[in-house]
């Protein structure tokens, strides 16, 4: 039974706040009802609740025996372009959303909460294949301090001071299907002190990033990042990541904790310090890492749709270098947590708080030069982060603006000693930042 022009009775709609950290998407589901087919109509439920389970290619299934019957319903390119978003076809699913709004904007736009659905995850889409991000903002700094990369730096100032923010950024894949995707993108980042210039830090970088579906449940994926660091507007670090991995999708389960990714890591850095030091203290070299990342859905409170993202991470580093002061075995510890919160003066706009732990523990291979009693070194850094995030502005036309508040906490501990004076690494700081964020 073919329809020309169908009719829409009034539906409710609630739309999905995040996207998961580990990629997965889930939608909420859009009721439609129509009045011409009681076909039609089971065919677009199947097609929900298998998008809701997380379903997609079943509910392809659903959706092409309605195209038999109905092939100008917005409603079955609608969740068509929903489940190639689920799918990771992310050109394929802005072209079914197009086609939905192409056959409402014929029919004179009956249904605007069904436009703004097809608008809202029009964007989800294209976000996966260009996407741009400028955040700025002001922070303050308890104990200005520049590690480098992985924390082997003893350039602290022991001083407090603000600092001016900024970050830019853009990704961009011109390959995007269900089976793999190619990605690059660049970065610019820039922090400027109110007095001590010599801290000030620039990061230029650039990503390359190719992943595959392997079956059902399996990716492999590889990536490489390039990025070029100045400390005090002089070269400092030039360093090569290559990183390849391996991620499992679990199935959904109704738990209440429920794994959601399983990412098996390998990871080479190399890297080039740009300055002048003796043969023992060179910190040029190789790091090789090894690790695991895991991702769940938390639901707190049974009976509620209110849910939290938890993941955790375990890195065991091996770091090799020209001399024999930094030369090191790292043990690197991550877990933190984000839940959506409601604003009663802004609750239509999203809310949501997050928190990360980190502690790395460094155990030095040889004994340090540095040291009074010629002991190896070992460290444990331990961090502590929180982030407010109100999100103040959403526009799929435009872009999103966010306001961002962070606290942060970073306390180091090292055996070293010198026989006059203080340990050499061993420091506290507090920050505390607002940043604006907008992206599109």
């Amino acid at each position: 039974m073919s329809h020309a022009r169908p009719r829409f009775v009034s539906h409710s709609c609630l739309f999905a706040a995040t996207l998961l950290a580990c990629g997965t998407f889930e939608p909420s589901i859009v009721a439609a009802q129509t009045q011409e087919s009681p076909g039609v109509q089971s065919g677009l439920d199947e097609a929900a609740r298998a998008l809701q389970e997380g379903r997609p290619a079943d509910a392809l299934v659903s959706l092409k025996r309605i195209e038999h019957l109905e092939r100008d319903n917005p409603w079955l390119w609608f969740y068509r372009g929903l489940a190639q978003l689920q799918l990771g076809d992310w050109y394929r699913s802005m072209e079914c959303l197009d086609q939905a709004q192409d056959m409402l904007t014929a029919h004179g736009d009956p249904d605007p909460t069904l436009s703004a659905g097809i608008r809202e995850y029009r964007r989800r889409a294209r976000n996966q294949v260009f996407s741009i991000s400028y955040q700025t903002g002001l922070t303050y700094d308890g104990n200005v301090t520049y590690l480098g990369s992985g924390g082997a730096g003893l350039d602290i100032s022991g001083r407090g001071d603000g600092k001016f923010t900024s970050m830019l950024r853009f990704e961009y894949a011109p390959i995007a299907t269900a089976t793999e995707s190619f990605s690059f993108g660049a970065r610019a980042a820039n922090s400027w002190h109110f007095r001590i210039d010599e801290f000030d830090e620039q990061d230029y970088g650039a990503t390359i990033h190719y992943h595959r579906t392997l079956g059902e449940r399996w990716q492999a994926a590889v990536q490489y990042e390039y990025d070029v660091f100045y400390l005090g507007n002089e070269p400092y670090l030039s360093q090569h990541t290559v990183t390849p991995s391996v991620t499992y999708h679990w199935k959904r389960c109704a738990c209440r904790l429920m794994p959601v990714s399983t990412r098996f890591v390998y990871r080479i850095d190399a890297r080039e310090f740009f300055f002048d030091t003796t043969p023992d203290f060179d910190r040029d070299g190789y790091t090789n890492a090894v690790g695991v990342e895991q991702s769940f859905k938390f639901t707190p409170l049974s009976g509620r749709e209110w849910t939290w993202d938890v993941y955790g991470s375990y890195f065991f580093e091996s770091v090799a270098t020209e001399g024999v002061e930094f030369d090191r075995l790292n043990h690197v510890f991550n877990a933190g947590f984000m839940m959506p919160l409601t604003n009663p003066w802004m609750p239509d706009k999203r809310l949501t708080f997050r928190f990360n732990a980190a502690w790395e523990i460094a155990d030095y291979r040889n004994d340090s030069l540095i040291d009074f009693d010629a002991d190896e070194r070992s460290d444990l850094i331990t961090a502590l982060d929180v982030m407010l995030s109100q999100q103040l502005v959403t526009d799929p036309e435009r872009g999103d603006v966010t306001l961002h508040a962070i606290v942060g906490w970073t306390n180091a501990d090292s055996n070293v000693t010198l026989e006059d004076g203080p340990q050499p690494f061993t420091y506290e700081k507090w920050i505390a930042g607002l940043q604006l964020e907008w992206s599109w």
